[in-house]
C-alpha cells in the first residue's frame, strides 16, 4: 500500500509538469526494469574528519521551507522534486556554498525505501544525491557523504550503505573517495510491477 501512495504523489506530480503522456512514460518505467547496481558500505566507526572543499561552505538537514522549495525546483534540481515527493519521510541534507545549495542527499532508515540493502537497527541508506552541475568535478559530492556520514554517527548510526548502477563511473569514484567499499552486487527485475532482487556478493572491489 505504500508503494502505491509514492507512485500516486509521483504520478502527481509528472501529471502537473507533463501530462497524461508524462503519466504514461513514468508508468511504463516503474513497471519494467532491469538494471544492474553495486551496492557499497561504510563502517562509521572508522570515520575522520575531513575538511570541506572551497566550494561547499557547510552541510547540514534542510530546513521545512527548502524542502518546499525543492517541490518546485528547476534545472539541475528537477529530479529532486521527484524524490521530494515519493520519500517525504526521508531525512534530506542540503550542501552550500555561500547561501546557494549546491547539492541535496536524502537518506533513510527506513528498509522500505531501498529494498536492495537489509539495514539494521542502527544502518541507513544514502541516495539519492543531486549536485549543481556548476560544482561537479570539484570534490562536493563526496564531501557531502563523509559530511553526512559524520553527523549520523553523533546521532548514533554506525553503518552507511549506498547504492549506485554499475554504469554510472563517476558516481563510483565519488563513493569509493568517501570510504566505501564495495560488498556485492544486486540486479533489479521488475515486470508488471513485480519486483525480484538478485544479490552476488563481493569479495573484491570490481
Amino acid at each position: 500500500m505504500r508503494r502505491w501512495r509514492r507512485w500516486l504523489r509521483a504520478a502527481l506530480l509528472v501529471w502537473q509538469e507533463e501530462g497524461l503522456m508524462g503519466v504514461a512514460r513514468y508508468t511504463a518505467r516503474r513497471a519494467y526494469l532491469h538494471q544492474g547496481f553495486l551496492l557499497y558500505q561504510r563502517d562509521l566507526s572508522a570515520h575522520e574528519a575531513v575538511p570541506l572543499p572551497p566550494a561547499l561552505t557547510l552541510v547540514r538537514l534542510a530546513t521545512p521551507a527548502e524542502r518546499n522549495a525543492l517541490l518546485h525546483a528547476r534545472e539541475d534540481f528537477a529530479a529532486a522534486s521527484y524524490w521530494e515527493v515519493i520519500q517525504p519521510d526521508a531525512e534530506c541534507y542540503v550542501g552550500l556554498d555561500g547561501y546557494r545549495i549546491v547539492s541535496v542527499h536524502w537518506l533513510s532508515s527506513n528498509e522500505e525505501s531501498n529494498r536492495l540493502v537489509e539495514l539494521g537497527p542502527e544502518d541507513f541508506v544514502i541516495g539519492p544525491c543531486v549536485t549543481a552541475s556548476t560544482h561537479r568535478g570539484r570534490g562536493v559530492y563526496p564531501a557531502m557523504i563523509r559530511a553526512l556520514c559524520a553527523d549520523r554517527y553523533r546521532k548514533g548510526q554506525r553503518r552507511a550503505y549506498m547504492v549506485v548502477s554499475v554504469h554510472n563511473a563517476a558516481s563510483i569514484r565519488g563513493i569509493e573517495k568517501a570510504g566505501f567499499h564495495c560488498i556485492g552486487r544486486a540486479d533489479l527485475r521488475r515486470v508488471a510491477g513485480l519486483q525480484r532482487v538478485v544479490r552476488q556478493p563481493i569479495t573484491a572491489a570490481p
